[in-house]
This record gives C-alpha cells, structure tokens and sequence, in this order.
C-alpha cells in the first residue's frame, strides 16, 4: 500500500544504537508495525518504508530526546543522553524516493562538477525560488534543550550568521560563538 502524506519535519529517532543524524532519519523512515491483518484476522507485523518525494527549502530535522519510562507511579518521560553527531551539511538524497532522485540527479552533477574546480571559479548553481533541488542542506541554526527533565529546562539556540560566525541566544544574552 503507499499512502502520501506531508511533512514538515524529519525526525530522528534516538536509541543505544544511534550515533549519527543519519541513522536516526534512516530508523524513522525505516520501521515496522504491528496491525490486525484484514485478511487473515490475526496480528500480523508489517513493514513502512517512508520516503520524501518532494523537498522542502529548508529542512527541520528533530532529534527525539524523549522517552517515555514506565515506572511504580505509572510512568514519566526522560531524557535520552546519547550524543549524536550531526553535520554541518546534510545531504538527504537517500531519504528521497526514487522518482525525486531522478529529479535531482541533473543538479547534483551540477554541484559535483562545480566542486571540482578551483573555488575561485566557481559559479553558483541556480535553484527554482524557495526550492532545494539538490538534497544539499547546510546547518543554519541548532536548538537545544538544557535540563533532564521532559516538563522543565530550557532552551537555547545557535544562529549561523556569515561564514564559520555562529550567535548563541540564551534568553537575554547574545554571544558570538
């Protein structure tokens, strides 16, 4: 069965297999299910294969820090701790579906091409207007909760500005980082 549906973000799903953004994506789009089978009446465990068949300009990947616990008072959400490395360039084309690869695959050579010459002669690659036609997605800015606690904590975020320049926000104080 295929079913399309939207999406506004990626996530990225967290367990003690986990260390890079990838394989986090790759376990969302990747899973299985378990569902009463109309067929045979009976449980019957079923795969789910997600792909993305368009792009979105700017990409939101969530990474899924909470759990839920259960627990002698019935339970609560915790933190998962594990560090997961991120980069500071996505590329998506293996999240895409086949016919949005086909799509891409033109631009793409474009930026392989453009990146094997030299930097000062190379020239930007055009994109339709509010349109990645590339996979290619360079981190932007970075949200992060601070605290162990699902209903408590805080947040704080980091900002590229121009180049390698990054501004952390921290309620009132603005710092270059």
């Amino acid at each position: 069965i295929t079913e399309i549906e939207s999406f506004e973000t990626l996530h990225c799903h967290i367990d003690k297999s986990i260390s890079f953004l990838f394989q986090g994506i790759n376990k969302g789009l990747n899973s299985s299910l378990v569902k009463r089978s109309p067929t045979t009446n009976a449980d019957a465990n079923y795969s789910v294969v997600e792909r993305v068949s368009r792009l979105p300009y700017y990409l939101v990947v969530q990474f899924l820090r909470f759990e839920w616990k259960k627990g002698e008072d019935g339970g609560n959400r915790a933190k998962i701790l594990r560090p997961v490395e991120f980069p500071f360039e996505l590329d998506a084309y293996e999240f895409c579906s086949d016919d949005l690869k086909k799509d891409l695959n033109d631009k793409r050579e474009q930026v392989r091409l453009r990146n094997d010459t030299p930097a000062a002669e190379r020239q930007p690659i055009e994109q339709g207007e509010l349109k990645n036609e590339t996979a290619y997605y360079e981190l932007a800015a970075v949200l992060s909760h601070q605290g162990r606690d699902a209903d408590g904590g805080h947040y704080v975020s980091w900002v590229r500005q121009e180049g390698d320049k990054w501004i952390c926000f921290d309620d009132d104080k603005v710092s270059g980082v």
